[in-house]
């Protein structure tokens, strides 16, 4: 597993700062680190950056909303987005719709009670986000698919594990976003176009496409029948 000095030590060679068994000032590290963190924290707002979306469950007591995150009613890490939901109940799925804030707000009785929810409303607020939950339903457990930050490195020494593909990615992005402070340093064009190559391989990777399928009311088909099969005949 790299440390945050290994990757900022490739950073460095990347953009020819240093050579293959040397380093630079400590103080170059450590100020490299910050924008490291930066990088990897703007890279959170891309959901095809995150490695995998995990779920998390929240049995509902009757209460109009929770909270999830480090002091949360959920400990966890404060996820970054809900990608999906669903209710189970009796052994049985429901799905949940994820509101925007639009949808949320023309709710004209957000207090309206029923055996499970509907719709669920993220509030990415700090340190803690808050999930709303509407109609307000008690005994069902919510199940969601969230994708979370991108962790980022505490200290120099710091390791993290890594799917294939990122740690090249993260290298070369960085070297493009500190060549400005390093005007001695020579960016490559190939690292340009790396940087960008690197995380649409990222992006192709983690993108699930959904499937389309055909409305069953047309003539001669079944329920699901998919678009692929529609156009086949």
């Amino acid at each position: 597993m790299p440390t945050a000095r290994d990757l900022i030590g490739r950073t460095f060679r990347e953009l020819g700062l240093i050579k293959s068994g040397n380093a630079m000032p400590e103080a170059d590290y450590q100020e490299v680190l910050i924008s490291l963190n930066a990088l990897l924290d703007s890279l959170s707002n891309d959901k095809a950056f995150a490695a995998y979306a995990y779920e998390q469950t929240y049995t509902l007591i009757g209460t109009a909303s929770f909270t999830v995150g480090p002091t949360g009613n959920v400990v966890s890490v404060r996820p970054a987005k809900i990608e999906s939901a669903y209710v189970v109940l009796n052994n049985i799925s429901y799905p949940v719709s994820i509101y925007t804030v639009q949808e949320w707000d023309s709710i004209i009785n957000k207090t309206q009670t029923d055996t499970i929810p509907t719709a669920i409303y993220f509030e990415g607020i700090m340190p803690d986000a808050t999930v709303k939950t509407w109609p307000i339903s008690t005994g069902g457990v919510l199940h969601c698919r969230v994708i979370n930050q991108v962790t980022t490195f505490a200290t120099l020494s710091t390791a993290l594990s890594m799917p294939i593909g990122y740690e090249e990615a993260i290298v070369k992005n960085l070297a493009v976003n500190i060549s400005p402070q390093y005007p001695d340093g020579a960016l490559s064009e190939i690292t340009v176009r790396t940087a960008r190559s690197s995380l649409q391989r990222i992006e192709r990777n983690n993108t699930v496409i959904p499937k389309l399928s055909v409305d069953s009311r047309l003539p001669g088909l079944g329920r699901g029948t998919s678009y692929t099969d529609y156009i086949a005949g």
